[in-house]
């Protein structure tokens, strides 16, 4: 019964990890990965919400990982890490090239629906210089995401990736038309009326991220940006 695994070691001959291979193994607090391990696959670690940090409890800015992706993976597949609800933490390395759909979509869970009423979830992602591509609805529902670093090595990001996090509630109950992340433009305000200028420096434009702004007089790009996602300007 994979739900008592509360441990788990991976030995250095590991150099893939398949599709569900801890599915719902709610027990799993702590997890080593090797450095040989190159790809993640599929829902590998799907609803694991016993996957926490075995340490005190920490402040904001020394939040510790209760999961750690070595330096050597490339891809992080589809719904890896899914309903995790209770990392609060995660670092992808460089050399992961791709973090797939929905990869840490909902980790989080309120006060409504947690055994002890407290509220959990993913506060902090750094992905570090290497990663290129960030999937579809990636990290879409994780409530007390606000700290999010993304290289300028991103050139594509899915649609959605980042929406219903703290960051994105925070932009859509602001003031500001444009959400970017770093140098990256996720996405624009639809009811926006005002021509929108893209800061010099942005290096890329999600997919969709004007989606639907009918009432959009213009835009003007500026020749920093290397990438335009898919169906970036649909419906306009």
């Amino acid at each position: 019964d994979c739900v008592k695994l509360t441990n788990l070691t991976l030995g250095n001959t590991v150099t893939t990890i398949g599709e569900y291979a801890f599915f719902e193994c709610t027990g799993l607090k702590n997890v080593t990965i090797p450095s040989t391990v190159k790809t993640i696959n599929e829902g590998a670690f799907y609803k694991c919400s016993g996957l926490t940090s075995p340490q005190p409890e920490k402040s904001d800015d020394e939040i510790v990982d209760s999961i750690t992706i070595p330096y050597g993976v490339i891809s992080i597949g589809d719904e890896v890490f899914a309903h995790c609800t209770g990392l609060k933490k995660v670092t992808i390395p460089g050399s992961v090239k791709s973090v797939g759909e929905r990869a840490f979509s909902d980790c989080h869970i309120s006060t409504e629906e947690s055994e002890d009423g407290i509220e959990r979830g993913l506060e902090k992602v750094v992905i570090e210089n290497g990663t290129e591509t960030i999937g579809k609805e990636a990290f879409n529902g994780c409530k007390k995401l606000n700290d999010i670093i993304l290289p300028d090595s991103v050139t594509s990001i899915g649609e959605n990736a980042f929406q219903y996090t703290g960051l994105y509630y925070d932009w859509f109950y602001g003031n500001d038309d444009v959400l970017y992340i770093n140098n990256h433009l996720i996405s624009v305000y639809q009811g926006t009326s005002n021509e929108c200028n893209i800061k010099y420096g942005t290096k890329t434009i999600a997919d969709s991220a004007f989606f639907a702004c009918g009432s959009l007089p213009g835009i003007t790009i500026p020749d920093s940006v290397t990438s335009i996602g898919n169906r970036a300007f649909k419906d306009c």
